[in-house]
């Protein structure tokens, strides 16, 4: 069954990185398969007019990156995850490719993502007058210590758009190159989810994002909560 219609395709969203990637799990066919109707409803593509690519979610089982013992890990009273191992993994996998390739500025996307096209469009139109960035959180929330979290907003003709630090959550978000290296390095030891990793980072480059208006994010149907790509 089609989930959406094509023929409500109202706006070409061409957006200015050089390649997108979505990561998803063979397993959650169903999830890709809403995805990219999706993407075709909108007609998301990079730059060159590329769709987005498709990378195959890790299994926390298997690794490339070091992960400290549960007794130094942050998490109050458990050790880090099997499925927040596997996400931490699959991030850096697309991470080490934009190295690898050069690439100035890339799309990750988990998927469970839905852009909000009109707030898109307006994000679009006025791309040249961002400010400079290496991070680009495009949908964040925050679960640390209010006092350790530093915004300033930026003028900007979609409003809502901050520059700063502690931006978690990694359902859309953009890297540039500098970006993609110094998340790289510092994600090398995994010690807590891949977003506590990315929001401590966030201090150290420029970082800018917009807490909520420019997406939607599907909902786990069983629990009625947000959904979170599961990789195990």
């Amino acid at each position: 069954m089609q989930i959406f219609n094509l023929d409500l395709q109202i706006y070409s969203m061409k957006i200015p990185v050089n390649r997108i990637f979505y990561i998803n799990l063979d397993r959650s066919v169903f999830r890709k398969r809403e995805l990219t109707y999706h993407f075709k409803r909108i007609n998301l593509t990079d730059q060159d007019g590329r769709e987005p690519i498709r990378f195959p979610a890790l299994n926390g089982n298997d690794i490339s990156h070091s992960i400290l013992p549960k007794n130094k890990t942050f998490h109050p009273g458990r050790p880090v995850s099997i499925s927040e191992i596997g996400c931490h993994a699959s991030h850096r996998e697309i991470l080490k490719m934009q190295i690898e390739n050069k690439w100035p500025y890339v799309m990750y996307l988990e998927d469970d993502v839905r852009f909000v096209e009109k707030n898109m469009k307006i994000l679009l139109d006025n791309w040249n007058k961002l400010p400079e960035f290496d991070f680009f959180n495009l949908s964040w929330n925050y679960y640390g210590v209010p006092k350790d979290q530093v915004l300033e907003p930026v003028d900007f003709p979609l409003k809502g758009l901050v520059r700063g630090n502690g931006m978690w959550l990694t359902h859309c978000y953009i890297l540039s190159l500098n970006g993609a290296i110094k998340c790289e390095e510092d994600t090398r030891v995994q010690s807590h989810s891949v977003d506590w990793h990315y929001a401590q980072i966030q201090s150290t480059i420029n970082t800018i994002g917009y807490r909520r208006g420019l997406l939607s994010v599907q909902e786990n149907k069983a629990s009625g909560m947000k959904s979170i790509i599961v990789h195990t």
